[in-house]
């Protein structure tokens, strides 16, 4: 990975990523940007409203955790299909791994 590419990566973090219209936000340009499409709605399932396949959603969970620094399972996925159903699991996620740091202090 590049100087450029770390940077962008920083970039295109959440400021707060325990906000759900941020994660939300972010989850949308990383389905975006798998899928190859403009305009993905928030409610917009990955599989049946926007064609997604098995081999995009791994690169969108890639680009998930890549992006937040945390683990998600394929299953994960199909259980919350959408953008906002993604974003809410998500924000489950980091908001325990934000209470484990400071537990760990």
């Amino acid at each position: 990975m590049s100087d450029d590419d770390a940077h962008q990566r920083a970039d295109d973090r959440p400021a707060n990523p325990a906000n759900l219209d941020d994660l939300t936000a972010l989850v949308l340009r990383v389905f975006s940007d798998v899928l190859g499409l403009d305009g993905v709605a928030e409610d917009d399932h990955f599989f049946d409203a926007c064609g997604g396949t098995s081999v995009q959603a791994w690169w969108a969970i890639a680009g998930i955790t890549d992006l937040l620094g945390v683990d998600m399972e394929f299953k994960e996925l199909l259980g919350a299909p959408t953008a906002r159903d993604t974003a809410a699991l998500l924000l489950g996620v980091v908001a325990a791994q934000q209470w484990a740091s400071v537990e760990r202090r």
